[in-house]
């Protein structure tokens, strides 16, 4: 549970995310920390998260210092610890203004986190507000509708294991052999991309010319 009950602020934008990394709705204390936590739910990488998870004492601040949201990894490989990383989503010209007021509440949290074997992070604009990101906030109205499984076996039927082709060729196969509508499939596509059944280059803009290949269960 959150240590910490987040405020309403005229002065920033909060809010609640729906995610299926925790079981509840993760509140957020700016727009930078809800694009943070929408690059973590489409990150299979990580397994659950906790938002305002610990109060860590640090000399001279009455309340201590509450970092933004403890973030659990799965294991690389079977048998590895799995990392945590305690994480503070800042502004660069945040961190530039006020280091000063920030730098003994982050070597707090550094010996918290290496006391525990976490990692403890500061994570930036410059980490978070990339094409990834961009493309992720397009899927994720997709990844709200149900894995399409019929539409999810025509692609595969069209697709090599590990051998890239376009989205526009995909699309233009599957209707070859189905004779599917080309927006219904194109919807189909979207979906099973957000959901992750078939893998695309996400670092890159997304559109027709997209090189996808077969992902988990396509």
């Amino acid at each position: 549970m959150p240590v910490r009950k987040i405020p309403r602020n005229h002065m920033c934008v909060t809010g609640s995310f729906a995610t299926t990394k925790a079981d509840r709705s993760a509140p957020f204390e700016s727009l930078l920390e809800r694009d943070y936590m929408l690059l973590l739910e489409f990150d299979p990488s990580v397994a659950s998260i906790e938002e305002q998870p610990v109060r860590i004492p640090v000399p001279g601040v009455a309340n201590g210092y509450v970092p933004d949201v403890l973030v659990h990894y799965h294991p690389a490989t079977p048998g590895a610890a799995a990392p945590v990383h305690l994480v503070e989503v800042k502004h660069t010209s945040d961190l530039a203004k006020n280091g000063d007021k920030y730098g003994p509440k982050f070597e707090a949290a550094r010996r918290y986190a290496a006391q525990r074997n976490w990692q403890f992070v500061v994570i930036t604009e410059q980490e978070i507000r990339t094409q990834r990101l961009n493309n992720l906030a397009y899927l994720r109205a997709f990844r709200r509708n149900p894995v399409p499984v019929d539409h999810a076996a025509v692609f595969q039927s069209c697709m090599h294991a590990d051998k890239e082709m376009t989205l526009s060729e995909l699309l233009a196969q599957a209707h070859q052999s189905s004779g599917i509508e080309v927006p219904i499939l194109t919807n189909a596509a979207w979906t099973l991309i957000a959901h992750q059944r078939i893998k695309a280059d996400l670092d890159s803009p997304l559109g027709m010319a997209t090189k996808v290949t077969t992902g988990d269960q396509a």
